[in-house]
């Protein structure tokens, strides 16, 4: 978009055709799409995997012995150490239970006794003490964050495309050659920049705005939906959390 094709729009209002308004917000926020569909997947594939349940044992816990069963590599490093699950047994109220911890570096050996664990308010949730509830530290819960700032910065993106399309709607060309753009007539303000204006809407041979092909949509398009289909994964995510108690 060049300043000089400003100069053949017709005076305000005109008309700003649906898809042309479209693009102008999808586009704006393609790129916070983009980082909302990878961080999600992130988010999806780790939290629940991490120890986020070890949060419930800091109000309190009740304990027994065990007995520690069979061991086993998980197959990767974290910090130079490997990553083991360790399974045990143990006897709670005349009956005999089972489950798993997992441990960085040292871990109990099989046929070793070991202190079993429990949050008093979820009995269910066993573990070793000193080992976790999953394989991931619970740090990396931060990854939860991730996405909600991609959609908080697609959100002011969003927001940002209000003017714009004010601007391509009422507003008149700048007359400071230094200033180029579209401006509200009273204030006098900038609302849209030919820099805000997206490549592939133009100042058709009518005057009006139109998109320079009609495919321009797909793309920001299907970036928005997978960006949809991303969060949906972690509110899935989520519940899956939520199910592990």
């Amino acid at each position: 978009m060049r300043p000089e094709d400003l100069a053949r729009l017709p005076p305000p209002i005109r008309e700003l055709p649906l898809a042309v308004g479209w693009f102008v917000r999808l586009a704006r926020i393609e790129g916070a799409m983009l980082f909302v569909i990878l961080s999600s997947l992130v988010a999806w594939a780790t939290a629940p995997n991490t120890d986020w349940r070890s949060f419930l044992f800091w109000n309190g816990a009740e304990s027994v012995k065990g007995r520690v069963v069979n061991t086993e590599d998980r197959g990767w490093l974290e910090g130079k150490k490997a990553v083991s699950r360790v399974y045990f047994e143990f006897e709670r109220g005349g009956r005999k239970e089972t489950g798993d911890s997992h441990f960085v570096g040292s871990r109990p050996r099989i046929g070793d006794e070991v202190g079993i664990e429990w949050p008093r308010d979820f009995p269910n949730l066993t573990r070793i003490q000193d080992g976790r509830t999953a394989p991931l530290h619970r740090g990396a819960l931060a990854v939860l964050f991730f996405p909600l700032v991609a959609l908080m910065m697609a959100q002011a993106s969003w927001k940002g495309a209000s003017p714009v399309l004010q601007g391509m709607r009422d507003g008149v060309p700048s007359p400071n050659p230094t200033v180029p753009g579209l401006m509200e007539p009273l204030t006098q303000a900038i609302l849209a920049a030919p820099k805000d204006i997206p490549s592939g809407v133009e100042v058709g041979f009518d005057g009006g705005w139109a998109l320079d092909s009609s495919s321009r949509l797909t793309r920001p398009a299907i970036m928005a939906s997978l960006a949809a289909a991303g969060v949906a994964m972690l509110g899935r995510a989520l519940f899956e959390m939520g199910s592990q108690l």
